[in-house]
């Protein structure tokens, strides 16, 4: 694999990983229409490697708060009798918790469909429909207008609709953030910490990935010409995933969510027609 190929791919992971167009859609696209991998087992450890990258984007950017999450998370653990009075005055502590039960709901259902969900991924005509279905769900979001709600009102039930959404999500075309951060602005809670939630959320999701595929790359063997692309996926995909994050604030700031409507449903149609060719 060329270093150019290497750069072009970890971009796009890297913006389209948090941006709400589905990374998973336009890996498909870009290894399968127009940058095809000719090695399997290649491609599964740069999948490793860019998804790493993305990994670092999220937690350069919010590291105040992942750090928060933690220390507040393994602190209470260790005075279980003080646990109940933190879950109704530690939000971080309380918000750690909401994370874990949206990511054991995703994780749960992945597992559950694993064979299933991989096997979309052979399927660029899925992936146009999920990419509409991503731009209406956009439109639908960008339409309420009655946001109050801060990551302080958070609650159990929130937590479930999220894990449950991003389940969804494991679909090719069907974007994770713009899922979950449509989502949580349906359910009255403002941009800023809809999206707020949101990239903590991928925190544990990108870290199960990442784990699940690394384990599966140990079977394979290891080319040292495979350094310089792999190094330049995972700088790429990380300096990507930074902007991607930054850009996505600044349009919810703005109220332009239907800016990647449009861009959804555009790749859907470039997507069947390269189809129909």
């Amino acid at each position: 694999m060329d270093i150019l190929r290497a750069l072009v791919l970890g971009i796009v992971q890297g913006l389209t990983e948090f941006l709400p167009v589905s990374s998973s859609g336009h890996l498909v696209i870009f290894q399968q229409l127009i940058l095809p991998f000719d090695d399997s087992s290649y491609e599964l450890l740069f999948g490793v490697t860019v998804h790493f990258g993305t990994l670092l984007a999220v937690v350069m950017f919010f590291f105040n708060d992942i750090k928060r999450l933690f220390i507040s998370f393994f602190s209470k653990l260790r005075n279980p009798s003080a646990i109940p009075e933190a879950f109704q005055s530690d939000m971080y502590f309380r918000i750690s918790i909401y994370i874990l039960v949206s990511t054991l709901i995703t994780g749960v259902v992945g597992l559950s469909f694993k064979d299933r969900v991989e096997s979309f991924f052979s399927s660029p005509g899925l992936v146009a429909g999920c990419l509409i279905i991503t731009g209406i769900l956009l439109i639908i979001a960008e339409r309420f207008t009655k946001q109050s709600k801060t990551l302080d009102s958070f609650r159990l039930k929130d937590a479930l609709l999220l894990g449950i959404f991003q389940s969804i999500a494991l679909l090719p075309g069907i974007s994770r953030s713009g899922m979950t951060i449509s989502v949580a602005i349906m359910l009255g809670f403002i941009q800023k910490d809809a999206a707020r939630y949101s990239f903590l959320l991928a925190v544990p999701v990108i870290c199960g990935a990442f784990l699940l595929e690394i384990i599966y790359c140990i079977t394979f063997g290891f080319s040292v010409t495979w350094v310089a692309p792999l190094s330049v996926g995972l700088v790429s995909a990380a300096v990507s995933g930074v902007i991607a994050i930054k850009l996505i604030l600044l349009v919810l700031r703005k109220k332009k969510l239907y800016v990647f409507s449009i861009y959804c449903w555009a790749l859907a149609g470039l997507l069947l027609l390269l189809l129909n060719k």
